[in-house]
């Protein structure tokens, strides 16, 4: 069944693409977070741009998330929900995401986190005024102690008013300026697909819940042109959640083992630049 993965999503895109195109396509991997998904999908809703797509993925929650998942959509034809059926991993569902996604662009939210009301809008104009391919902006973060503060995760390079060159990225991330996180940033459509295409085997053969975001980025990064840079904070993410982030276990060194192993099989021009940071 799962050999026909590639088949079907490109069938899939193509119905999608003809039916629903957006300027912007909001998509959420969705696995087990019911106490938290409606704050995730309001952020989402009530986004200032209208023009958007919300493409959800249920990777086999045995809570009470796609119930959340389906009752939102009978509200609003702008949310789409695709079932997994079983659990394959994050990094499958945000294939699955991506490839039936249909706009010019494409952010990412995790289910547990928020956007702020105007940051599509935000950067699409800027996307559409610089011609980036990538449009980072800021985070803020709510910490285990329940305060609220600039993210820890993202970013610590100055805004940009032109499209700067994308082989810029990867020294930041060595130095740390920068993370390897989806969200918190735009991504133009045609560029997370064509990558996404290109990881379908992938995604489809292993089960990755862990670092699936570092595999994506340093294949998005090594294709992207160009990136700009907002002042904005437009994601909020929440650390007091939990999840895989927070544990050490087997499954999470698996993870890590086979995203670096497809990095390092690579050899693309960022992977001396990773092996800095994360001491490969």
């Amino acid at each position: 069944m799962f050999s026909k993965f590639p088949l079907i999503v490109l069938a899939l895109h193509c119905f999608w693409g003809l039916a629903f195109a957006a300027e912007v396509s909001i998509c959420i991997p969705v696995y087990n977070v019911e106490p938290w998904l409606p704050a995730a999908l309001d952020s989402a809703c009530n986004q200032t741009l209208r023009d958007i797509e919300i493409i959800c993925v249920d990777d086999g929650s045995t809570d009470g998330s796609l119930a959340i998942l389906k009752s939102y959509a009978a509200r609003d034809p702008r949310i789409r929900v695709l079932e997994n059926g079983e659990n394959r991993g994050t990094l499958y569902s945000r294939a699955r995401a991506a490839i039936v996604s249909a706009g010019n662009y494409v952010l990412w939210l995790d289910p547990d986190d928020e956007l702020s009301p105007d940051i599509a809008e935000k950067t699409l104009t800027a996307a559409q005024m610089t011609g980036a391919d990538i449009v980072y902006f800021h985070a803020e973060e709510i910490r285990k102690n329940k305060t609220l503060s600039p993210s820890r995760r993202l970013l610590n390079v100055p805004p940009t008013k032109t499209a700067r060159n994308a082989a810029e990225i990867f020294p930041l991330l060595a130095h740390g300026l920068i993370n390897w996180n989806l969200w918190a940033r735009l991504w133009r459509g045609e560029l997370m697909r064509a990558v996404v295409h290109s990881q379908l085997d992938f995604a489809s053969q292993n089960h990755i819940t862990w670092n699936e975001d570092l595999l994506l980025f340093y294949f998005l990064v090594k294709e992207a042109k160009t990136y700009a840079v907002l002042p904005d904070i437009g994601y909020r993410y929440y650390g007091t959640h939990g999840g895989i982030c927070t544990r050490n276990d087997s499954k999470k060194a698996k993870c890590d083992t086979l995203v670096r192993r497809a990095i390092l099989a690579d050899d693309g021009p960022g992977v001396a630049y990773l092996r800095q940071r994360f001491h490969w």
